[in-house]
């Protein structure tokens, strides 16, 4: 079965192995190992963002590991949830009573928001194409794309300095033996987000060490399989459930809606979990009248807007090629258009519409063609007939391709000897 969210163009993770090898390299060389996990009444911080998942971590490094937890929150005024701050008291609240040993209150920290490519339409001022495509998560479910890497800063950066700052008030007071800093990252996520890998945890460790002249501290998540500390959301919900914690109070949602909308990344994650492993999601959906109500007149929104953009596609149409004109014009590449290539097939960004589009292996040989020159129609049809035994059909499939790419605006249609004499 196929996961409901995933890289769009790469199968694997994105953990850099032989990267990674050589940061612990480092670390055994500092320290004498890579990764301690903290043993039974000793203390952590946990960077807690209210979710299922950091919500569950917090849970078992209680119940399971023993620890005293010190959580931290970042309160970010540019994205505030309420439904996390909402969460974090209710879990509290039951925290406090299982584990009263073990519990320590939240810390809540202001942070400066950190700009990210919240959707491909924000991603058209980027140039580089083949960064957006690298770093691109499909939803399945909703069938849409989001970029997945930070604009500017990493802003665990901004997370682990200041949740260190939180822990050397600590070290000075109630919990000397603190040195280890732990964020809500299971398994899962390193095939969502480049910022969710270890390799990245550990490179953030490196800088935070280095400035601090300070090899003990540990930065990591549940992802350490190497050292035992590695905990994939199914078990951590299971440990939940056993523990008879209702998991339908901590909010996972993108939107800032008053209940979660069941439909963007995090949403879609979070009830796949429960859905695999047969548990009853006792999470609150959007599904009355005035949510859906709400939900339709965002969707004619988008609808109203995409209708523009056809139309005003439209309005740009010229002409269309037939075996009786094509020999008059040659072809070349939109100034909109950016692209890249992904495992020998052509990647077509629009900046102006923010779409990509992906050729298939005929298109992409064309394509490549195109923007070294040979851009007249018997050119390509030379190269096709070179490559493809069927010569009868396709002059036929040329024109379609072209016609195709000239209507959406991905290439622009010119006249022999319009600024250029072939």
């Amino acid at each position: 079965m196929k996961t409901v969210v995933s890289p769009a163009f790469q199968k694997n993770n994105f953990e850099d192995k032989p990267l990674l090898q050589q940061l612990d390299k480092i670390f055994l060389t500092k320290r004498k190992q890579v990764f301690r996990i903290p043993k039974k009444g000793e203390s952590v911080i946990l960077l807690l963002s209210g979710g299922l998942d950091s919500t569950n971590l917090w849970n078992i490094l209680m119940g399971k590991y023993g620890l005293h937890v010190y959580p931290v929150h970042f309160l970010d005024p540019n994205y505030f949830f309420k439904g996390e701050e909402e969460s974090i008291c209710y879990y509290s609240k039951v925290f406090k009573e299982l584990y009263p040993d073990l519990f320590h209150p939240v810390e809540i920290m202001r942070t400066s928001s950190h700009r990210l490519l919240k959707t491909l339409q924000s991603a058209a001022v980027i140039s580089d194409i083949g960064l957006v495509i690298r770093n691109l998560v499909y939803n399945r479910e909703s069938d849409n794309y989001k970029v997945s890497i930070s604009y500017e800063t990493n802003p665990f950066y901004n997370y682990f300095f200041n949740a260190y700052a939180y822990a050397q008030r600590l070290r000075a007071s109630q919990a000397k033996d603190l040195n280890t800093i732990i964020v809500g990252l299971l398994p899962e996520d390193t095939a969502l987000h480049r910022n969710s890998t270890l390799t990245v945890l550990r490179s953030i460790n490196l800088s935070l060490c280095t400035i601090l002249g300070d090899f003990s501290w540990q930065l990591t998540g549940a992802i350490e399989e190497d050292k035992k500390f590695y905990l994939p959301r199914k078990v951590l919900i299971k440990y939940a459930i056993n523990k008879k914690i209702n998991l339908g109070h901590t909010w996972s949602c993108m939107e800032n809606f008053k209940i979660q909308c069941g439909k963007c990344g995090p949403c879609v994650i979070r009830r796949d979990a429960f859905k695999q492993m047969g548990i009853k999601d006792l999470t609150v959906y959007q599904n009355s009248l005035l949510d859906r109500l709400h939900h339709q007149l965002s969707l004619k929104k988008r609808l109203f807007n995409l209708l523009s953009s056809l139309d005003d596609r439209n309005k740009n149409k010229k002409i269309n090629i037939t075996k009786s004109n094509v020999g008059k014009y040659y072809f070349t590449p939109a100034l909109t258009i950016d692209w890249t290539i992904v495992s020998n097939q052509v990647h077509l960004f629009d900046k102006k519409y923010g779409e990509i589009n992906i050729l298939n292996d005929s298109g992409s040989l064309l394509w490549q063609h195109i923007i070294k020159g040979k851009n007249t129609f018997h050119q390509l049809l030379l190269i096709l007939k070179k490559r493809y035994r069927n010569q009868q059909r396709l002059p036929n499939d040329l024109i379609l391709f072209l016609n195709n790419c000239v209507n959406n605006q991905s290439l622009v249609l010119k006249e022999k000897g319009e600024n250029n004499k072939l």
